[in-house]
């Protein structure tokens, strides 16, 4: 585009072509977006075969504790359960906002597990903050396992 702008004879210093500043901001912005972001990181193939046929729910937050990844039986906890939608991006507490003691374990980034009803069901939910070279907070993963007929038969046993 810049390029297009000198040949047409649009020249903001004179005879100074601006086409390689323009490669350079470009080529900067991309560098900073793969090493920062990881701009066209791959997802592995398995992952959908592996995350998604799981008989647990998984849900997956940033450390902005925004949605970034779930499976299909958590959508399916969610939509049944709790009768709402989720989507990527939106922000865990929307979902959550129901169950403090679940809100504050994501904030303290603890690992923790807890037992909650949805309904007539119970979970167990195990909390798992997620690091980058041991320190650095980069979200949580919270597993969603259905425990409801082990707690029917620890009961009979009791």
């Amino acid at each position: 585009m810049i390029n297009n702008l000198y040949l047409f004879g649009y020249r903001p210093y004179n005879h100074i072509d601006l086409t390689p500043y323009a490669f350079l901001t470009t080529s900067m912005l991309i560098g900073f977006g793969l090493l920062q972001f990881k701009l066209f990181d791959i997802i592995p193939f398995a992952r959908d075969k592996v995350i998604g046929n799981l008989n647990e729910g998984i849900l997956v937050l940033n450390s902005q504790d925004r949605i970034v990844d779930f499976n299909a039986k958590l959508k399916e906890i969610v939509n049944t359960g709790l009768q709402k939608q989720i989507n990527i991006g939106m922000d865990y507490r929307d979902l959550f906002s129901f169950y403090e003691e679940l809100l504050n374990i994501v904030i303290n980034r603890v690992t923790k597990k807890i037992e909650t009803q949805i309904k007539d069901k119970t979970y167990e939910l195990n909390i798992s903050p997620l690091f980058d070279k041991s320190t650095i907070y980069s979200g949580v993963v919270i597993n969603h396992r259905y425990i409801t007929e082990k707690k029917a038969q620890e009961l009979l046993i009791k």
